[in-house]
């Protein structure tokens, strides 16, 4: 079979082992928020070629054209079954009740035939057990505390998530600023499909890269010039023009579904709103963000969590308030820091790669810490904590990582008047000697090291 041709797979064939509408802004009263997850590089099942370019060039889409901003866009790429629902249960933290929630899935997708249950297929999965059921990611949608959701699956049997499967109906009749005002107005909780419980096919060159459903999704979204762009009439378009392409290019059948999901769908509607063409809507009129954004490269911090036996759990600890300083003062400089840091145990380029394309960040700087607390038997002091940090700056271009620099600030001793074996307390004098060293370090060097 062609690489045109190759589905999303239906069982495992591997043996078990930025442009010039860009805003600064955001809506009044809500952030649009975005989980977007692209699996090419599979354990068990077959690779495929075509999610993870898909969910890259969503995100530029999104956050170009629709008032996305970057630090709301979560992008997976090859990702397993605890990242995937680690994910989730980052959203539910950060989400609140007037957001807008889109999560898109580009991966396999498996389906029982007894059952018709469907089930996403994480990167790490041996097996059904190790699947992620519809039912799972539908209870992890409804937690999580945003006005309208909208879900896109992009895999096979996509279709076993319709809970009830309605006919998309006639062409919409309405004027957009008052539909979009009565819409707006409920709950909503909704989901576009590339089909039914059906395969779904991979694309290819013919698509730009693209898995079929991807290319005519952001084919739509790239062209769309409507102020309010309703996810009903999104799922007009691409269930004529998918199931065209399919049936002219590849002699086969693939429907994309549109749908509401219950419970939790009141009669809203996700749109997806064009901010440089909805400013005099009133209801939508963007606020400034607190303070100045800036567009330079995006840098990642990275906590290698190096193996040392016995104080793993307490470094984690100690490291925090360092990590902070050290944020802060970069951030005071012209460099643009991402706002969470990772953590990484035993990091490898491999896992630094990946981190960094998820998080669309051109400089990582990955940082480990080492310590040391001894009891002294001085008249001045009974213990001592000696710290010390080490940092490489990773860059990522075309594709790949290179190391480019590192940096070692001098080695801090602390000592103390008083000594206990309390975990707390090691960790506090632990945490005084990191933060010396960020005190005491010449940033100089690092920051050159991250110069474009």
């Amino acid at each position: 079979m062609g690489h045109a041709e190759k589905q999303r797979a239906v069982r495992p064939v591997k043996p078990p082992q930025a442009n010039a509408e860009q805003q600064q802004t955001t809506f009044k009263g809500f952030r649009y928020r975005a989980l977007l997850i692209g699996n090419n590089e599979y354990e068990h099942w077959e690779d495929l070629k075509t999610p993870v370019h898909d969910v890259e060039q969503l995100a530029t889409v999104l956050e170009q054209s629709y008032g996305f901003l970057e630090e709301d866009i979560v992008l997976l790429t090859d990702s397993t079954r605890r990242e995937t629902l680690q994910a989730f249960g980052e959203l539910k933290k950060r989400s609140r009740p007037e957001d807008r929630l889109l999560v898109y899935y580009a991966g396999h997708g498996f389906s029982e035939s007894a059952s018709q249950r469907g089930y996403w297929v994480p990167v790490d999965a041996a097996d059904q057990f190790d699947y992620l059921p519809n039912e799972v990611i539908r209870k992890e949608l409804e937690i999580i505390p945003a006005k309208h959701k909208l879900l896109i699956a992009d895999s096979c049997f996509s279709g076993t998530f319709v809970t009830s499967q309605r006919s998309l109906g006639s062409p919409l009749d309405w004027q957009a600023a008052g539909y979009y005002v009565n819409k707006a107005a409920d709950p909503s909780f909704q989901t576009l499909t590339s089909g039914s419980n059906e395969p779904v096919f991979d694309g290819g060159a013919t698509w730009g890269g693209h898995s079929i459903f991807a290319y005519h999704l952001l084919s739509k979204l790239r062209n769309n010039q409507e102020p309010y762009l309703p996810s009903k009439k999104l799922g007009q378009h691409l269930e004529e023009q998918v199931a065209n392409d399919v049936a002219t290019s590849l002699g086969a059948k693939q429907t994309p579904i549109f749908s509401a999901i219950y419970p939790g769908h009141a009669g809203g509607e996700f749109f997806f709103l064009r901010p440089h063409a909805v400013a005099g809507n009133v209801l939508l009129q963007p606020l400034r963000l607190e303070g100045k954004r800036r567009r330079g490269p995006a840098v990642l911090l990275i906590y290698n969590e190096l193996a040392q036996p016995g104080q793993t759990a307490l470094l984690r600890l100690a490291q925090e308030s360092a990590l902070i300083d050290l944020r802060e003062q970069l951030e005071a400089g012209p460099l643009r820091v991402l706002q969470r840091t990772e953590i990484l145990p035993e990091a490898d380029e491999r896992k630094i790669s990946r981190l960094m394309r998820n998080r669309r960040a051109k400089f990582a700087v990955v940082f480990s810490f080492k310590g040391q607390l001894e009891p002294q038997q001085s008249f001045l002091w009974k213990g001592m904590a000696t710290a010390s940090l080490q940092a490489e700056v990773w860059r990522y271009q075309e594709g790949a990582i290179e190391k480019v620099g590192s940096w070692q600030p001098r080695v801090q001793k602390l000592p103390s008047r008083q000594w206990e074996e309390d975990s707390d307390f090691r960790a506090q004098l632990l945490s005084r000697a990191f933060r010396k060293v960020i005190e005491k370090a010449d940033l100089g060097p690092l920051q050159q090291a991250l110069q474009p």
